[in-house]
């Protein structure tokens, strides 16, 4: 069970900073803080260890 909670969190991380990422580049402009964000969702992606869906499965579909 608490795998099962931890790759959910680690997914939910992902899925935040790929959306702050998109605000980020698309309303500011700002293109090197985008792309720490992805950085960290892909960070979040790796700790998941291949479980769920993966980031770039996300960017692949904005």
């Amino acid at each position: 069970m608490k795998d099962k909670q931890t790759a959910q969190i680690h997914q939910d991380n992902a899925e935040k900073f790929y959306r702050q990422a998109q605000v980020q580049a698309e309303k500011n402009g700002d293109s090197e803080l985008s792309g720490q964000l992805i950085l960290q969702a892909l960070k979040q992606e790796r700790l998941l260890s291949n479980l769920g869906p993966q980031v770039v499965d996300f960017i692949k579909k904005g």
